[in-house]
Order: structure tokens, then sequence, then C-alpha cells
């Protein structure tokens, strides 16, 4: 959405009783650059992974509603076509500031490209001590809370490039919790996550 044009993106804004709302009727709300990088800060109260995670399960069942509208067709969400379910994800998300997601398939791994993420905008602005190389921690914790939802699979995700790193985009991977585990695992030990990412394919490539 163009920054000059948020009066037609659908939004409205009650000053009185201080709402946002989507054209749908939910309420959302504007947070600053300092909340942002709040989220992507080691150490936290409340680790942004897990909050993301339960973000997700909410967002779940408000796409849920808004896909029986759109397609009444369908019983359920996961009765529509992923093309489908991407677009309305996409938008919906894309409406609320979120950045825009792409669902790829590289080398049959499973990822999400996530471009325009206001975090990562958030964290490369911000001073870099104490930053982790890859900042979206909320971001995995939704995505893989709301793409195990649709799927009925327990997935796990982690973020491998980071636009806050000069990529081009935010790239998660969706898999197994085994598979996302020995990602971290070697981050753990001084690994980049790109690095990390790549031994573990080459390793379950050699198998």
């Amino acid at each position: 959405m163009n920054s000059t044009n948020v009066e037609n993106s659908g939004l409205s804004f009650a000053p009185v009783s201080a709402e946002i709302r989507t054209p749908g009727g939910d309420r959302v709300m504007a947070v600053d650059s300092d909340f942002l990088v709040g989220l992507t800060r080691p150490g936290g109260a409340v680790v942004p992974y897990e909050l993301g995670y339960d973000w997700g399960r909410e967002m779940y069942e408000l796409l849920e509603r808004e896909s029986l509208k759109s397609f009444p067709n369908i019983n359920t969400m996961r009765d529509l076509a992923m093309p489908d379910f991407q677009k309305l994800f996409s938008e919906h998300l894309s409406m609320l500031g979120w950045g825009t997601f792409e669902l790829k398939k590289r080398d049959e791994f499973l990822f999400v490209d996530v471009h325009h993420s206001p975090l990562s905008d958030a964290v490369s602005a911000a001073p870099k001590k104490d930053m982790p190389s890859t900042s979206c921690d909320f971001y995995a914790g939704f995505l893989a809370s709301i793409f195990s939802a649709v799927s009925g699979m327990n997935l796990a995700s982690i973020e491998i490039t980071c636009s806050c790193e000069n990529y081009d985009w935010c790239s998660f991977l969706l898999d197994n919790e085994t598979v996302v585990q020995q990602v971290r695992n070697l981050i753990g030990t001084n690994y980049q996550p790109l690095e990390a990412f790549q031994k573990i394919k080459a390793e379950m490539g050699n198998e």
C-alpha cells in the first residue's frame, strides 16, 4: 500500500474512541519502530517465537471466517487451493502493514519469503548492539503456527536469511521440529543461519 494513500486503504479511524478498524470490522492498532525492535531483542519477558505462535492461532480463526465468506463452496479453509490461501493470507497481512508473503519450494524444502518486513526495517534502522543476525523470531512462530493449522501437520519455522542482513527479503524455513531444531543447534555453535541450513541440507542429501 502506498504510504500516501492510507485514506484509500479501507481502514477507518474513530478519534473519540481511538479505534482503527479494517473493512471487515476487526480492530487493529498502529505501533512504532521501538515496539517492533522490542519484539526482536533476545531475553525479553515474552519469547517472540511463542508470542508469534499464539498470534498465528488467532489469525487462523480469523482467516477461516474470511475464507468461508469468500469461498462459499468450501467447508473449511483447508479445502482451499494453496494459491487461493496464499492470496487470502498475504492480502490480509499486507493490509495491516506486516509485509507480503510468498510460499516457495526450494530443493524439496518449503520456505515462506516475507517481503517488506516491518520488523526487519525497524531493526535495520536501530543500533546494532545485541541484535541477532536474524531478527524475526516473532514471524517464525507465527508462520509455524498458521501453516501447522492449515496443513494439519506439526510444523516449526526458523529464519534463514533476513533483509536486515542485506538479503533481498526475509526467508523462513518450514519443516518438522527435528529439522528446525538441528538448524537451531548449529546456530548455537556459531554457524550463521544460512550456513547451518546448508550443512543440514547437505547431510540429509547424503543419507
